[in-house]
């Protein structure tokens, strides 16, 4: 599958920042007919609402044009999420950030592999950079509960060349191999503007 689109800030807070995004996926197969698909996130980073509060989101992704056959793109996700950073303790390095929140989806695209509703779980995560190396390397993992067609266990690592650039390789295994034709080796390549 490949994947090429923008993701553009478009509130000019800090407190309360916006992104949306537009998608063009193509992978050779009849998924290609209707390739676009769309996201966004409303975010307030930690200590917004208080000192101790934490970053909070809610946001929508994989709105597509597709709503028929086994090639549809209207997952049409929608989740919220809390997140924490893990301060420095003692002397310790930060233990990262850790992420929790939920998602929910359309019932008639995110199914399992006998066509039963699975659009609902859990989004876990926790990820960090790895600053004893290089304040260029990071790590991640990623959970997304569900037998459906976006349920995985991710692992990332990063790279930030400079500071407009980087790439992240992640390794993805899925939670029902039947729907996603096994485990896969993700890449991708970030330019900010």
């Amino acid at each position: 599958m490949y994947d090429i689109g923008p993701t553009i800030g478009v509130l000019p807070f800090t407190d309360i920042q916006m992104e949306v995004g537009a998608d063009y996926m193509a992978n050779g197969t009849d998924y290609d007919n209707c390739p676009f698909s769309f996201n966004a996130k409303l975010a307030m980073p930690e200590g917004t609402i208080c000192s101790n509060a934490p970053a909070l989101a809610i946001g929508a992704y994989g709105f597509g044009t597709n709503a028929r056959g086994p090639y549809r793109t209207d997952q049409d996700i929608l989740y919220g999420l809390a997140a924490e950073t893990v301060p420095e303790f003692c002397g310790l390095p930060s233990f990262g950030r850790f992420s929790a929140g939920y998602y929910i989806g359309n019932k008639d695209a995110l199914v399992n592999q006998n066509g039963g509703k699975a659009n609902t779980g859990v989004l876990l995560s926790w990820d960090r950079t790895i600053s004893e190396i290089s304040d260029k390397l990071w790590l991640g993992v990623d959970y997304q509960s569900g037998q459906n067609s976006v349920g995985a266990l991710s692992f990332g690592i990063g790279w930030t060349f400079t500071s407009h650039l980087s790439l992240i390789v992640g390794y993805d295994i899925w939670n029902d191999r039947a729907l996603s034709g096994g485990n896969s080796i993700t890449t991708q390549l970030n330019y900010n503007f």
